[in-house]
């Protein structure tokens, strides 16, 4: 499967059916209730990129918060999640992200979460 981000495709294995509920698990602890547990937002970016094959070799060059942009448009096409009209995420168990004060330097930023 061919992913693109940052300008760049990536080649990436096939997620399996069990892979995929295994994310779908962690997606949902991760915005549990509301509230975003960081922790569990970084085991999923390391688990994507456990599933997708991408590694050290994949990612020469790149800032973390720039490999941290790959793993999560993997996800999101392991997911099958989708962009709204106004470009922001909506996940599939009902919550709405949107990326807001996303810093100049991509170091940082903040996810705001809206029921549907």
């Amino acid at each position: 499967m061919i992913i693109k981000a940052l300008g760049k495709e990536y080649n990436v294995k096939d997620i399996t059916y069990k892979e995929r509920r295994e994310l779908h698990r962690l997606n949902a602890k991760t915005f549990w209730d509301g509230k975003v547990d960081p922790e569990n937002y970084y085991d999923i970016l390391e688990k994507v990129s456990e599933i997708s094959g991408l590694g050290e070799k994949d990612f020469k060059g790149l800032s973390m918060v720039d490999i941290d942009q790959v793993l999560q448009e993997v996800f999101t096409e392991y997911m099958g999640l989708s962009k709204n009209e106004d470009g922001d995420w909506v996940f599939l168990f009902g919550l709405h992200i949107t990326n807001l004060n996303q810093s100049k330097d991509l170091k940082s930023f903040r996810i705001k979460l809206n029921p549907l």
